[in-house]
């Protein structure tokens, strides 16, 4: 019986991490979340890369294992299914005349959202990259 209560226990601390957004919330968020960084000058598109390699290295919660002049990409969950944690892809993608866009795709292996929200976690690599300003992800302002 005290095996079937701390199951539930343990259930309830894990579940009440995973906080599902209103639908108007998630279109908010992602419509935020979807706002990349660009660059078209080679500084800037340099300082945006090493930003990119910067802020990946904080927020990662698996091993880097493509680091290239244009991919950066985490490892991934051994088992996917109902993990939270996210991997992370980074790419910096050539644009017509010169100009680039750095494209972040956050993923886990969780029906309910990753932990960290893998919205929050777009935003705030996206205003790391265009302004230098690193925010907390527990920081970042959900869209009403």
């Amino acid at each position: 019986m005290s095996n079937i209560v701390i199951v539930f226990v343990f259930l309830g601390i894990v579940l009440s991490g995973c906080v599902a957004h209103s639908p108007e919330k998630e279109l908010a968020l992602r419509s935020k979340a979807l706002n990349y960084a660009e660059c078209e000058e080679e500084k800037d598109c340099r300082l945006k890369w090493l930003r990119a390699n910067e802020w990946i290295d904080i927020y990662k919660t698996y091993p880097v294992t493509v680091r290239t002049e244009s991919i950066i990409q985490t490892d991934g969950p051994i088992i996917a299914y109902a993990n939270p944690k996210p991997s992370i892809r980074i790419e910096r993608q050539e644009k017509p005349r010169g100009r680039f866009v750095f494209v972040i795709d956050v993923a886990c292996g969780n029906s309910v959202g990753c932990v960290p929200d893998q919205y929050k976690l777009m935003i705030s690599f996206n205003e790391y990259l265009n302004t230098g300003r690193l925010i907390d992800i527990r920081d970042v302002e959900v869209p009403k």
